[in-house]
């Protein structure tokens, strides 16, 4: 188990009667939590691991004193097996057959759905069983989703009032998530899986030129694990010229301690109690 990022707040040490959501993120062999207090929406932990199960850090979650205190929880999970169905023609009965129109879901696994409610439709995605069963006993009720829903909810609700389009880029290790939308609506979505930088700028550009959109004008908002300092930032920014890194949700307060992370970093986790 490796630790990649620890932040607590000294008051879960102290008050320990507030009631608390806590929001999972996993995929890639690397999972992340953070916990919010529901009375006041500020955030007062997270932590970031890598190189571990998640049956080991979930054993570590239950040993914390605050663990009895918490009242809901979510889990996202990262990966390419999504697909996005409208809402009108949306069936659950046909969750798998939608899902076998854009990724192959194996017998060890399950088709879950989950309703993005700002783009009107449903993601269809799938979850291993294994992991199903892992989480349903240690937590009696959780909400299953894509890491796609809170990142669009979040990403529509706060463009209702543009006029014009505007581009997203969430970086998880080897693995993006594009997201095109207009006044509050959504114009494109996709994942891609990538091994360098050269395959991000391939997808970037390529979704620009489908919707036909100038990345010499377009706005362009980084998320996830990406610093101006990176060399794949260097990349975009050769070929996009408006580029800039997402701020934090205002809809939630942020512990003194969250200073210690880039305001772009975890963006999708951020906005998860958003479709609990």
């Amino acid at each position: 188990m490796k630790l990649l990022a620890s932040i607590k707040d000294e008051s879960l040490d102290t008050n320990l009667q507030g009631k608390l959501h806590l929001s999972i993120q996993s995929g890639q062999g690397g999972i992340v939590w953070t916990l919010l207090s529901t009375a006041d929406s500020k955030y007062l932990a997270l932590e970031s691991y890598g190189q571990t199960t998640d049956e080991e850090v979930l054993t570590k979650l239950k040993s914390s004193l605050w663990f009895s205190n918490v009242t809901s929880v979510s889990l996202s999970l990262i990966s390419d097996k999504i697909t996005l169905v409208p809402e009108p023609i949306f069936d659950e009965k046909l969750k798998n057959t939608y899902a076998a129109f854009n990724f192959e879901a194996g017998a060890e696994e399950a088709v879950f759905s989950a309703k993005v409610r700002s783009a009107a439709c449903f993601a269809v995605f799938s979850f291993s069983h294994e992991k199903e069963k892992l989480y349903r006993n240690f937590f009696s009720t959780i909400k299953f989703l894509h890491a796609s829903v809170p990142l669009l909810e979040s990403i529509l609700t706060n463009d209702k009032n543009e006029s014009s389009e505007k581009a997203y880029l969430h970086i998880s290790p080897k693995h993006i998530e594009l997201v095109f939308s207009k006044s509050g609506s959504l114009l494109y979505y996709n994942t891609f899986n990538y091994t360098s930088g050269e395959d991000i700028i391939y997808y970037l550009l390529f979704a620009l030129e489908q919707l036909k959109l100038n990345p010499e004008a377009i706005s362009l908002q980084l998320m996830g694990e990406v610093a101006k300092n990176d060399a794949v930032y260097s990349l975009i920014h050769k070929y996009v010229r408006n580029v800039n890194f997402m701020p934090r949700s205002k809809r939630f307060e942020f512990s003194y301690r969250f200073s210690e992370l880039p305001e772009h970093a975890y963006y999708s986790l951020f906005s998860q109690y958003l479709c609990a």
